[in-house]
């Protein structure tokens, strides 16, 4: 039998209808509760997210300020002629010459990178229309620059915020001291950066100063640009990008901006300069005198070009003495380390082992007084006179650089690939600088991509993506590239 409804009085009926409503509020408070949770936890992602977008969209802005469009190129030029021609604004990156498989000849144009912008710039204000080859060359930007322009007008916007000039083609015997003395003339420097190079005490022929004002920048560029120091021509310009932006040259640390008074001296470049110039001469004629004791002996490559000449004569006589020494000892522990370190190795007696500590203690006296660096004790390995080629070296054990092949051919390569391929290597990892490189081999030219990732891991996980996949109806092959090998450019391996 059905049991009757419970009827509720007024009261009653009105408590339901305050807990309902209660209980749609809590749900209602939960759920945005709830939502603000998930926010909060997908904010982070999302920041890194739009991180990484704004740091690819840097890097690719900052590469199409390096590069410069050169065209009507004369079919019987070479692309070391070319390059000769354009590496006196700066460091060259890369060179694309396209190449016609049919005529076995360029196709009259190429794009040059820089590894600064600022180099860029200059070789396309002051080549274009030039004469190479017999013909007027045309030099612009490349065509996607445009679509990068918001980004292109942040990075200079940005170093605006600091007084500081691009200076190239400096001499390789200047130091940053000599380019004080020059360029104090216009101002207060604050800094002067010789971009460093791979071989300790040696520059790479570039170098940014930063004044007190922009005013002193203005007078520096004007007087400087085009100056002849040492026997080469300074070119000079206002820097682009702000100290170490991303994609910029590593080591070049950063200089906050600078607001002092400057003490200008226009009379001091013309007075500093010629003293410059003669150290540099009397530096060239002491190395090409020929009258050392001993240099034909090292193993140097018959010249002394991986010396400093520092401190005069006395200072090169004391290092080719100390690298002599250095040799020797290098030489010992080979020996030593063939023979398991227990047998005599100069001489077949137990003399030359016993001799090796006072080798290495009259070699680190050399060397301290030369200004080299410490002298390696025997079984540690031979002790390098100079830096060695690349291809020398063994490969590195765990390289950022995956190398990609028949992936295009030569006829075509455009100034959208690079972009292309960033954008599909971004997504296993952090991509830092691509590179398309063109080599002969055996009469036919062969189009290499080499993509450096900022961890191995990442370059592993895109040579397992891409190695055997098809792009173009061609297989494409991907295997890993020594990182020594490709940071010293050597990318015909």
């Amino acid at each position: 039998m059905q049991k009757p409804l419970v009827e509720f009085s007024q009261m009653q009926q009105q408590r339901v209808i305050m807990a309902k409503a209660k209980c749609a509020e809590i749900t209602s408070q939960q759920k945005a509760a709830q939502v603000a949770r998930n926010e909060a936890a997908m904010r982070p992602h999302i920041e890194r997210v739009i991180m990484v977008q704004e740091t690819a969209q840097r890097q690719r802005a900052f590469q199409l300020m390096c590069r410069v469009y050169v065209g009507s190129i004369s079919f019987d030029m070479r692309e070391d002629q070319v390059r000769q021609a354009f590496v006196p604004f700066g460091p060259i990156k890369s060179i694309d010459l396209a190449w016609d498989n049919v005529t076995m000849k360029h196709k009259g144009f190429a794009f040059v990178e820089y590894e600064c912008p600022e180099a860029a710039q200059l070789a396309l204000d002051q080549m274009n229309g030039a004469m190479l080859g017999g013909r007027n060359i045309k030099c612009g930007r490349p065509s996607s620059m445009p679509a990068a322009a918001p980004v292109i007008a942040q990075l200079t916007a940005e170093a605006e915020a600091y007084n500081r000039i691009y200076v190239g083609s400096v001499h390789p015997d200047l130091t940053e001291l000599d380019l004080r003395s020059v360029f104090e003339a216009f101002g207060t420097i604050n800094a002067v950066q010789l971009a460093p190079d791979a071989m300790p005490g040696r520059h790479r022929g570039f170098a940014f100063l930063e004044f007190d004002t922009k005013q002193a920048c203005v007078d520096a560029t004007q007087a400087m640009n085009l100056f002849d120091l040492g026997g080469q021509f300074l070119r000079v310009r206002q820097a682009m990008t702000a100290p170490v932006p991303i994609g910029a040259t590593p080591g070049m640390p950063f200089l906050p901006p600078a607001s002092a008074t400057p003490s200008v001296n226009p009379a001091m470049a013309a007075n500093a300069a010629p003293l410059v110039a003669a150290q540099i001469q009397s530096q060239i004629g002491a190395n090409a005198s020929g009258a050392l004791p001993g240099l034909g002996a090292m193993a140097i490559g018959a010249t002394s070009s991986g010396l400093q000449l520092s401190g005069g004569m006395a200072g090169l006589q004391a290092q080719i003495q100390a690298a002599q020494l250095q040799q020797q000892v290098a030489q010992l522990a080979q020996l030593q380390a063939l023979n398991g370190g227990g047998a005599a190795a100069l001489g077949g007696g137990d003399n030359s082992a016993q001799a090796a500590p006072g080798l290495i203690a009259a070699a680190a006296a050399a060397a301290a007084a030369a200004g080299a660096g410490p002298v390696g004790a025997p079984g540690a390995g031979p002790v390098p006179l100079v830096a060695q080629p690349a291809t020398s070296a063994a490969p590195t054990s765990e390289s950022c650089v995956v190398m990609l092949r028949n992936m295009v051919m030569p006829d075509e390569l455009d100034d959208e690939l690079e972009g292309e391929v960033q954008d599909e290597c971004s997504r296993y990892g952090n991509v830092r600088r691509v590179v398309i490189h063109t080599q002969e081999v055996n009469g036919e030219t062969m189009v290499k991509i080499f993509v450096c990732f900022t961890e191995p891991h990442e370059a592993e996980k895109s040579r397992q993506a891409l190695s055997g996949r098809l792009f173009a109806g061609r297989t494409v092959q991907a295997e890993i590239y020594d990182q020594g090998q490709f940071e010293a450019g050597l990318l015909n391996g």
